[in-house]
Parts: structure tokens; sequence; C-alpha cells
């Protein structure tokens, strides 16, 4: 079984909470049920883990965050789940799981990022997108493929809380070493060769700068007019690169049925991920 998006939603220069209510009220915009909720944002609002941040979103949104004695609605189940930028593909992997135990019948997966420092590295950006089995949505050739991960030693990019409970909330220390974008490539191209590269593949790739994404496709051998990108200014929309890039793509009609898209995730972190989506 593989899992297909029905909508799309996206919200940039917002913080990470407010955008991320954003992105999904106008993936929901028609009216479609929800029966799970993930969370794959990495830098969250104010650093709070707890509560997660998907709960603060689900209750702003109205959905079913609790069980009420005597009402009809079921709660709706809801979880944080970080894996730097390769969260989005990730939470795929694992709500693919979830659905194959017919528990689930649809899942929001909310991607956001942001911090209030004026020198934070990577675009406020979020995005949402509204998931279910691919056996109840336009047939099961279609959606994503298995998504691979491939992991490196030494990563380039280090994010950590710095112990001090004046600060804890509104600090947080970021190590980028010069190296990322190479690195970045390098994996990117690893979890790439894991995927069939074929005639009329289209691909979405990490955006540390503008020009990352063309450049892995010249060493898969696609052409510029193949790639989709966010195109966020301000920098690297981090784990919302992906959704967004496919929600600008689907608006400016450059996908159609049967197209077959490439997506990856590749920081220049610890891990790689990559999956191909079929329209």
């Amino acid at each position: 079984m593989s899992v297909v998006i029905r909508s799309s939603g996206v919200c940039v220069g917002e913080p990470p909470i407010a955008g991320a209510v954003a992105a999904a009220k106008e993936c929901l915009s028609a009216g479609r049920r929800v029966e799970l909720i993930v969370g794959a944002g990495t830098y969250r609002q104010d650093n709070a883990f707890e509560p997660s941040n998907v709960s603060q979103i689900q209750q702003r949104l109205g959905i079913h965050p609790e069980y009420v004695s005597g009402s009809a609605q079921q709660p709706v189940m809801s979880f944080d789940l970080s894996n730097g930028d390769d969260g989005l593909l990730t939470a795929v992997h694992v709500i693919a799981s979830l659905f194959a135990t017919k528990n689930f019948a649809t899942a929001l997966l909310i991607t956001s990022d942001g911090h209030s420092a004026a020198d934070f590295p990577f675009a406020q950006s979020a995005a949402a997108l509204l998931l279910a089995p691919s056996d109840t949505h336009r047939g099961s050739s279609h959606g994503f493929g298995p998504v691979h991960f491939t992991r490196r030693q030494h990563p380039a990019v280090r994010g950590h809380l710095d112990v001090n409970l004046s600060q804890g909330r509104s600090k947080v220390s970021i190590e980028l070493d010069d190296h990322r974008a190479e690195r970045s490539l390098e994996m990117a191209l690893d979890v790439a060769r894991t995927q069939p590269v074929e005639e009329g593949l289209k691909l979405i790739g990490p955006e540390l700068d503008a020009e990352q994404p063309y450049r892995l496709a010249r060493e898969l051998g696609i052409p510029d007019r193949d790639v989709f990108t966010a195109g966020i200014p301000g920098g690297d929309p981090r784990t919302s690169t992906i959704a967004i890039a496919f929600h600008r793509a689907l608006a400016d009609d450059r996908l159609a049925p049967g197209h077959r898209v490439l997506m990856i995730s590749a920081d220049g972190g610890p891990s790689a991920a990559g999956a191909v989506y079929r329209v």
C-alpha cells in the first residue's frame, strides 16, 4: 500500500505554529476529514517540546484533540516526529505503516520551522499535506513508492538548545559546516542511486541555496525544466521544502497524472531520504 497526496497548503513568513495552522486550513479548505495528525518540523516555536507543537496546532484547528464525554466525535491522535530535514519523508514512511493497520483513512502531515532570532539561518515556512492510502484514491499505482534512507558520519549541520534557564525558550545554537552544500549534494546523490532515474522523471531536491537542486539535477541527467523548487526568499525552507515545491508545481500546472517526481531531502546532516511519487 502506498500513500497519495489529496490536498496541500503552504504558508511563508509566519511563526511555526501560526504558519502551520494557516497551511493546514488551506489544505483542509474542502472540508476533508482528518483521522491522524503528524508534525514533522525541526525548529519549534519557543524551542518548546512539551506540549507537542502538533497538539497546539490541532487545538487551534479545532480537530478534537481530546475525548469529550457524551460527544459523538472521536478524538484524533496526533504526535510530533523529528528527523531534521528528512522529517517529511520519514513521516510518510511512518504514516504508510499506520495506514496498513486499517485504523486510519486519512492523515494530516504538517511541517513548520522558524525562530524569532533575526539571524535564524532558515526561512520561516510551513506546509501541510492531506494523505490517504492509495487503494482508496485513484488506484494503487499512484502515490509514494518506498522511502529510502542513507547515513553518513560527521554531519555538516548541528543544532542544540543552550542549557540556560533564563534564555532556554528564546535561544538555539546552529552550527553550519563550510562544506555543508557539497556534503548535501553527495548525500542526495547517494539516496538518488537507490531510485530508478528514468526519462521524464521530475525532481524536488534540497535547497540550501537557489542553485543546489539544479546541480543535483545535472548530476542525475534531469533537465532544468523538470526541476521543481520551493523558491522561498530568505533561505532554505527546511522540512517544508518538498511540500512547498510540490504545492507550487501543482498550482502552476507543471504536474499531470502519470508524472513521476523524485523527492529528496539532504541537508548535510547524518542522513538523507528519497522516494518517487507518481501523480
